[in-house]
């Protein structure tokens, strides 16, 4: 499986490495802060720390990368289909992408897991 069978009747959502570059600093500039209330709860964590870590390796792809940062920021924006203002139920469809990009990706961030 590439990135294109993704989604094969559109295009990336990410096209360029310019559009990558762009995200990933929204991500390296909010992830933290989005994360670390959640630490405590949830299983899924170590996860997205790893999504963080692989989405930083100089080493990786930068077309894989960008499902991570496209995880990532959906999981850090203010605006998304169910408010995080709401207990629980706003983080279902977070957790919904990251689940989704942590599958794609699988084993290739497991030396990014934080144990």
């Amino acid at each position: 499986m590439t990135v294109d069978d993704i989604r094969p009747e559109h295009e990336h959502p990410i096209r360029s490495k310019e559009e990558f570059d762009r995200r990933r600093a929204l991500v390296l500039e909010r992830f933290e802060e989005k994360a670390k209330p959640l630490a405590k709860n949830l299983w899924l964590v170590p996860y997205l720390v790893a999504l963080y870590r692989f989405m930083k390796d100089a080493d990786a792809h930068w077309m894989k990368k960008a499902i991570a940062v496209s995880a990532l920021l959906y999981f850090i924006a203010p605006l998304d289909a169910m408010p995080d203002v709401a207990p629980i139920v706003g983080y279902l469809d977070d957790l919904g992408v990251a689940l989704a990009a942590i599958r794609y990706l699988g084993k290739q961030l497991d030396p990014y897991l934080p144990f």
